[in-house]
């Protein structure tokens, strides 16, 4: 690749050079009007474009160009050379033998020359574009402007191409691209775009907007701007710059989410030993005054019930500890196919006949060191929440497909930094896939809070994510869903993998 910097600056002096020269042969036609004789003038001159001819042609010759700019560059500097010697020669000699090399290697030269400037120009020109283009991709930026005089919209490809669109089929107008605005920040766009363009209010800096893609799918833009004013201080062009940051908007989401979790963990945490003490006074005395109250079978009766109720919210309180601090009991190599398969023998004889389990094991060793009893666990807890789903929306004729799936895969960068493990080692991936019908972005975002559950907490106590998600996590893995309205949902489940000699 040319140097571009280099390149340029060897143009200038190129130019400069030629630029001289010229001016000393228009200076000597002029001058040797009124002379005939040799001069020391003639003689200094002509050596210093001799000189300067012979400079240009060491230039060209180290410098990074293509081949079809140094060829006339080269051409045309040597010819020019030639013809200057010659020049020089015919000051002290009357021969006439080589005057052919000045009368057609200058012109022809300089005809090379300025055909040689202009390649190299369009050169440094095409490259300058490159580089902005790629610079322009590297950032994501896209770049527009708006003619406000003529109502002219101009587009460049790359925020076209961002929001999915080529040069044939992108909207053309200012009111098209408007149209490309999320409706819901449509009007803050407009508003702020509009005290802009009268003067209400100093440039803004930043203004974060979604657009719509042309698949469908909402992208984050950041959008910066700025005013030209013409020499009576009306604006006549906006130009405007438009940078991607739906990655750092998604990474964002969910570095809180994984705060809120944090934090959620540690308030269940301290509920559940506040609440829990007060469950073994009620329990306590509910079963003392049951023993001095044994005739009394109304009572009893009560009795029973507020023991029964203290019984259940004990076995809440363990649940949510379970989920505020989940820990390894012991730590060992495990096999993560014989995990799924132990799992799915206990969820084919629970589940209804309704549901098909399949399995897609990966045929290569897949060992990680954790809590066998733990992680299985985890494959239930999300194996019953998909077929209770399953059975939920189940209206087809045909079963619904509950599947297991195991591979070695990369961890998604962004999800790496949400659980904060590395996104370069090597991870086992348990994908439990369903047939449902789907989960909208609103319930993905809250399905691993505790309590949270769509059935109501007298069918469920909504913690068996949540501990999920917690289990994982001290496993040092992570865990994603992906889920589409009618396209079912997939739990990926992300571990560590222990290569065999270090599970040896």
């Amino acid at each position: 690749m040319m140097n571009v910097d280099a390149s340029l600056k060897n143009k200038q002096i190129a130019t400069g050079a030629l630029t001289a020269i010229l001016l000393f042969i228009s200076l000597d036609i002029f001058i040797g009007q009124f002379r005939v004789e040799i001069s020391l003038y003639d003689v200094v001159g002509k050596t210093i474009v001799l000189v300067l001819a012979a400079v240009l042609l060491a230039i060209v010759f180290n410098a990074s160009i293509s081949r079809k700019t140094f060829f006339s560059l080269f051409t045309g500097f040597s010819l020019y050379f030639l013809g200057s010697l010659v020049d020089l020669y015919d000051e002290f000699s009357k021969n006439d033998t080589y005057d052919a090399f000045e009368d057609i290697g200058i012109p022809i030269g300089m005809l090379f020359i300025c055909f040689g400037l202009y390649f190299w120009f369009e050169e440094t020109k095409s490259e300058s574009r490159r580089r902005y283009e790629l610079a322009a991709e590297a950032g994501r930026v896209g770049v527009w402007e708006w003619n406000l005089q003529t109502g002219e919209f101009f587009v460049d490809p790359y925020l076209k191409l961002m929001l999915g669109y080529t040069e044939t089929d992108s909207p053309q107008s200012i009111d098209e691209w408007k149209n490309l605005t999320h409706p819901d920040d449509r009007k803050n766009v407009d508003a702020q775009t509009m005290a802009y363009l009268q003067g209400k209010k100093v440039p803004f800096r930043e203004l974060v907007h979604r657009m719509t893609h042309k698949n469908g799918s909402q992208r984050w833009l950041l959008f910066r701007g700025r005013l030209f004013y013409d020499d009576k201080g009306r604006p006549y062009k906006f130009l405007g710059t438009e940078t991607d940051i739906s990655d750092r908007i998604e990474l964002e989401e969910q570095l809180n989410h994984a705060q809120k979790m944090d934090a959620i963990g540690k308030l269940a945490e301290g509920i559940a030993h506040i609440f829990n003490d007060h469950l073994t006074v009620i329990l306590a005395n509910a079963q003392m005054l049951e023993t001095n109250l044994a005739s009394d079978k109304k009572s009893i009766s009560r009795l029973k019930d507020i023991e029964t109720s203290a019984i259940r919210g004990a076995e809440l309180v363990k649940n949510l500890l379970a989920f505020s601090s989940v820990k390894k009991r012991e730590s060992y190599p495990i096999d993560v196919n014989r995990c799924v398969a132990a799992v799915t023998a206990i969820l084919s004889r629970a589940i209804s006949n309704q549901i098909q389990i399949e399995t897609a094991l990966c045929t290569e060793s897949l060992i990680v060191d954790g809590d066998e009893d733990l992680i299985n666990q985890v494959l239930i807890n999300i194996g019953l929440n998909a077929t209770e789903a399953m059975i939920a929306g189940h209206d087809a004729p045909k079963p619904s497909v509950l599947k297991f799936s195991t591979s070695m895969k990369a961890v998604p960068p962004s999800l790496a930094q949400q659980f904060h493990i590395s996104a370069t080692d090597s991870y086992v991936c348990v994908s439990i896939s369903d047939t449902g019908k789907g989960m909208e972005k609103a319930l993905i975002e809250r399905i691993f809070e505790p309590f949270y559950t769509t059935k109501g907490l007298e069918y469920n106590t909504g913690l068996g994510l949540s501990i999920s998600y917690s289990a994982v996590k001290e496993h040092r893995g992570a865990i994603q869903v992906e889920s589409q309205i009618g396209q079912g949902t997939t739990f990926n489940i992300y571990l560590p993998r222990v290569v065999e000699t270090q599970a040896a």
